[in-house]
C-alpha cells in the first residue's frame, strides 16, 4: 500500500464526483448562485475547458462532462495499477 498512491486515486475520484455535482447544476439553475456551487464551478471549470475546443455539444446534450470523467478514470486506473 503506497499513502501517496492511494491518495492520488482518491482525490481523481472526488474529483469525478465534484465533475458530476458541476453538471448537476445546469439541471438545478438555482444551485449556481449558491457560494459551494462557485466553488466547485471554480475548481472544475478549468479542466472542462480543456474539452470545449473538441465541440462535443449535441443540440441540447453536451458530452464533455462525459468525456472529461472517462479521462479521469483512465488516468486513475493508470495511477493505481503503477
Amino acid at each position: 500500500m503506497n499513502p501517496i498512491k492511494d491518495a492520488m486515486v482518491l482525490l481523481l475520484t472526488a474529483y469525478s464526483y465534484l465533475i458530476l455535482v458541476w453538471v448537476f447544476g445546469s439541471w438545478f439553475p438555482h444551485w449556481r448562485y449558491q457560494s459551494w456551487f462557485k466553488m466547485i464551478a471554480g475548481v472544475v471549470e478549468p479542466y472542462m475547458n480543456v474539452f470545449k475546443p473538441l465541440n462535443l455539444r449535441f443540440g441540447q446534450f453536451d458530452l464533455s462532462p462525459m468525456v472529461a470523467i472517462f479521462v479521469l478514470i483512465i488516468f486513475r486506473e493508470v495511477i493505481y495499477r503503477i
